[in-house]
């Protein structure tokens, strides 16, 4: 039987067949961290196996965070080291304390990926619907009104991260703050506060005990329609 390629298949067999220490490097974050991959003294791109990390553009231009994506377990970080794509703004990963993270000496990936045309294809297909998420939140950043840019940013959080379910409810890990949801919507903090409390009253938003947000994601989408 032939075991479909997944995130943790490419670990594991890139781990076991490493020659030097440095080719693969497993580490648990024990404080959040910001990188710039076009930017570290090896080329490296990551694995995020378990936790939270958030990935943005720094805008020199009005000093403010972009946020790209907010990714949950399961994601591969610093693809612009393979698809070398020219941004007029430095992007950033930053990875949340409690995450694991495997880095793959860039090298050592390219060269196995070419003796490995199921890898190839895996991370190729990664790549397009990595590329299509970013092209819809720059679309949905320039183009929204402000409430509309938070409906929708909560949308693609669920439907696009991975998180945990709880029957017709989304829940956010403990990774993602407050200030990186305010961001990833691209508005400012007293309205996305104001929106949190509308959320509430209306049965969208609800908190478990242990003070997690979670979403309703067809409440969120009749009103995404009805606005």
């Amino acid at each position: 039987m032939i075991t479909p390629v997944s995130i943790d298949k490419i670990i594991e067999e890139l781990d076991s067949n490493k020659i030097y220490e440095k080719q693969v490097i497993k580490e648990k974050i024990t404080k959040e961290i910001t990188i710039n991959f076009a930017q570290t003294a090896t080329p490296y791109i990551a694995f995020l196996t378990e936790g939270v990390c958030v990935t943005y553009l720094d805008s020199p231009f009005d000093h403010q965070r972009r946020i790209l994506e907010i990714l949950v377990d399961k994601a591969i970080l610093g693809l612009e080291m393979i698809t070398k794509e020219e941004m007029v703004c430095p992007k950033f990963t930053q990875i949340q304390k409690g995450a694991t993270v495997f880095f793959f000496e860039l090298e050592y990936l390219l060269n196995y990926l070419s003796i490995r045309p199921s890898f190839s294809e895996f991370l190729i297909k990664y790549i397009v619907e990595s590329e299509k998420r970013i092209s819809r939140r720059l679309f949905t950043l320039s183009n929204f009104s402000r409430r509309k840019k938070v409906l929708s940013a909560f949308i693609e959080l669920i439907e696009e991260s991975g998180i945990e379910r709880e029957g017709e409810w989304f829940v956010l890990p403990y990774g993602i703050k407050s200030k990186d949801l305010t961001n990833f919507c691209n508005v400012d903090k007293s309205f996305f506060y104001k929106m949190m409390k509308e959320f509430f009253l209306k049965g969208i938003l609800q908190y478990t005990e242990d003070r997690r947000m979670k979403l309703n994601k067809k409440k969120l989408q009749a009103e995404m329609l009805s606005d």
